[in-house]
């Protein structure tokens, strides 16, 4: 006679293999934040880019595209203080 043996919440090895492709709840929490602080960095690094002149910009290595995105950014805060 055989005895399958599951961990609690396991119902076996797809279910396995999509959690953890998931990731648990910590894991998710971890990679949205990451993505927030990325996100909120890319935004402070535009603004201040956005100081700077197209030619300098050009001079940087930045294509036409690449200005208007940072462009966009030019009335975004910088920093604050919370």
């Amino acid at each position: 006679m055989a005895t399958s043996i599951h961990a609690f919440g396991d119902a076996g090895a797809s279910n396995t293999e999509e959690a953890r492709s998931r990731g648990g709840i910590l894991s998710r929490a971890f990679h949205r934040f990451m993505a927030a602080r990325e996100a909120r960095g890319r935004a402070v690094a535009y603004y201040h880019l956005a100081r700077l002149s197209d030619e300098r910009l050009v001079d940087l290595g930045y294509e036409s595209a690449q200005i208007r995105r940072i462009r966009s950014f030019a009335d975004y805060p910088g920093s604050y203080w919370i």
